[in-house]
């Protein structure tokens, strides 16, 4: 039978975790589950006790390069046979029912279909931007624009066609921090036509001991100061300036999160290697361009 789904999950060192997301996404013989562990540690991720592994659906990746979450997505890519790909994290779970609302669109003509996120009411502001685009995207006066550039840039948000993905050569970005931003971008860019689906399918669970949630190094901030720039850069690029980011307001996140004598490290680090930064601000919008320029070629 051929594959319909294919459901790539990153893993670091959270294994109970990822049962229960391997465990919300029912056994079809159209389902195609990818593990990629990025180097768990052996003291904390013993392979042998996690059951759900073992599914004949299921396929384990140990790669032992340590680069992150965006390098071990792009090895699930290379591995998928699903005429759609899905991106959870291993924190996360799907809600029940999700596979009949999926069913719905699986064979939609559209690229990218964006599905609604539950979250702990705790820390329902960090999706509030993205709940408020879906609901904005069948407004007969409204650019789909905002939902796929501006809302949220989380892989967890969408399905997409891997024909599509492949097409363009769409991967994620090899950093420890930031990973899907392009890949996001590239997504939303490509993509001829998408749609939306109002219902929740997945949930986002907030986990304090996540990349994405412990405090960040210099390097880190550093990481993240460029990808503004080059997502400001992009948008501007896209005709929508009004939605980038200041660089000002990054800083001031900075101090308040973690106080004047870090910020005035990060100010440091950033005046040291602001001339590489700022060199490499149109590396999102340079690709696009060479992308489009292969298409045109090909054709």
């Amino acid at each position: 039978m051929d594959i319909l789904y294919s459901f790539i999950i990153p893993h670091k060192n959270s294994p109970k975790l990822l049962e229960r997301c391997i465990q919300s996404i029912p056994y079809r013989e159209d389902i195609q589950i990818i593990v990629v562990d990025d180097n768990s540690s052996s003291d904390i991720v013993n392979w042998e006790n996690l059951s759900i592994i073992n599914q004949e659906n299921v396929e384990l990746i140990l790669n032992k390069d340590n680069l992150g979450a965006g390098h071990a997505r792009n090895i699930g890519i290379e591995h998928a046979h699903g005429k759609w790909l899905l991106f959870p994290d291993a924190d996360d779970y799907f809600l029940n029912g999700f596979l009949d609302i999926l069913d719905k669109y699986k064979d939609m003509p559209e690229d990218v279909l964006f599905y609604n996120v539950d979250i702990s009411p705790t820390y329902g502001k960090r999706l509030s931007r993205y709940k408020k685009a879906l609901q904005e995207f069948n407004h007969p006066d409204l650019s789909s624009d905002k939902l796929k550039f501006y809302s949220l840039n989380a892989p967890w948000v969408r399905m997409v066609k891997k024909s599509m993905i492949d097409k363009y050569h769409i991967r994620y970005e090899e950093v420890l921090h930031g990973n899907d931003i392009f890949f996001s971008f590239q997504v939303g860019y490509f993509a001829k036509s998408i749609k939306a689906e109002s219902k929740a399918i997945y949930f986002y669970y907030y986990n304090p001991k996540s990349l994405t949630n412990v405090k960040h190094n210099i390097n880190k901030e550093l990481i993240s100061i460029q990808h503004l720039l080059q997502a400001n850069e992009f948008r501007k690029f896209i005709g929508h300036p009004e939605w980038n980011s200041s660089l000002l307001k990054r800083f001031l996140s900075f101090y308040k999160k973690y106080g004047i004598g870090y910020t005035y490290q990060v100010y440091k680090a950033y005046r040291k290697n602001r001339k590489r930064i700022i060199g490499n601000k149109l590396l999102f919008v340079n690709s696009i361009l060479q992308k489009q320029k292969l298409e045109s070629h090909n054709l």
